[in-house]
């Protein structure tokens, strides 16, 4: 999963990039790997941060080394997450609610890095370094997008793309 995660990510950030310089099909690239990201962190959060391959997900070998309490912070861990991912997208195309959603997700995942340093410097485990690294590049990503993407919203950019359309078209 790791693997698919950083393709993810790139593919996100390659979309973001052509959105912001308003070439065709950013959109599609930002959307479709951020939803699917969003999945792996949510429902499948608790096999991703505690190491179970997808194919072992469902074996009992798996979690023969994890405590109840380490698959419930995986699964609150993703949900934050998936909640600051969401942000992003909201940020990216100006939709409706785009403040909460980046006062939600920053707040989420600023708890998530705070909760998660906490308790990597108490117990060491592999599972808060996971959720650490992942907090880190999200709220850098909620920061980032919301600075980016401030000046123009979505919307305005898709009309001036219309009214060129339509003045080139008319002549």
């Amino acid at each position: 999963m790791r693997k698919t995660e950083k393709v993810l990510t790139i593919l996100m950030l390659i979309g973001a990039v052509m959105v912001y310089t308003d070439v065709a099909g950013g959109s599609i690239l930002v959307t479709f790997p951020g939803l699917i990201l969003s999945l792996l962190y949510f429902p499948l959060g608790f096999a991703l941060f505690n190491g179970i391959r997808l194919r072992h997900i469902f074996r009992r070998s798996s979690y023969e080394n994890k405590t109840v309490i380490d698959i419930v912070e995986a699964v609150f861990a993703g949900l934050f997450l998936q909640v600051g991912l969401f942000a992003v997208l909201f940020v990216i195309y100006q939709w409706a609610g785009t403040r909460v959603m980046v006062t939600g997700g920053l707040t989420l995942s600023i708890v998530c890095f705070l909760y998660s340093i906490i308790k990597w410097k108490l117990k060491r485990k592999k599972l808060y370094k996971e959720v650490l690294i992942r907090s880190v590049v999200i709220t850098i990503a909620i920061i980032l997008s919301h600075f980016l993407f401030k000046d123009i919203s979505y919307v305005e950019r898709e009309q001036k793309d219309f009214r060129e359309f339509e003045q080139t078209h008319r002549q």
